[in-house]
């Protein structure tokens, strides 16, 4: 069986600290945007991140 290694910690806490700049940015220039893929899984199924994830996942319309 192959096991996918888990992100270093630091890295989901980089990740956190990134999507809260992106959102601090987006909601100054009035800017709509959604997490997706697992992202959101994460955020409903763990209340924070898929803990292999090692990415965000966000769309936006403009």
């Amino acid at each position: 069986a192959i096991r996918r290694a888990l992100p270093p910690p630091s890295l989901q806490q980089r990740l956190l600290a990134m999507l809260q700049a992106i959102d601090e940015r987006l909601e100054k220039a009035g800017v709509t945007y959604w997490v997706t893929g697992g992202t959101l899984l994460g955020a409903i199924r763990h209340g924070g991140f898929i803990p292999h994830d090692d990415d965000l996942d966000i769309e936006l319309l403009e």
